[in-house]
């Protein structure tokens, strides 16, 4: 009987030791998941902001182009009408 306890405490043993590791892996792979998922974030918003800026700049010359077209139209209205 003593034996067979003696068996069962060396494969609880034997178990500690292959979890043991893995459990530092495990704790690893998560620290590391933690930072690229901070980074990942950091990056994403860093985009979202540099895309709002391109986007309202865009627009911005969106509304210079409308005002030109707009001005090239009454000049073109002028010289018809200068033409005439």
């Amino acid at each position: 009987m003593k034996d067979a306890f003696e068996q069962v405490r060396q494969q609880i043993h034997e178990i500690r030791n292959i979890i043991g590791p893995v459990n530092l892996k495990l704790a690893d792979m998560d620290h590391q998941i933690a930072t690229s998922k901070a980074y990942l974030e950091e990056k994403v918003m860093t985009l979202e902001s540099k895309l709002l800026a391109t986007v309202f700049r865009l627009d911005k010359q969106d509304l210079k182009i409308a005002e030109l077209l707009a001005g090239q139209q009454k000049m073109t209205e002028r010289m018809k009408r200068l033409e005439r």
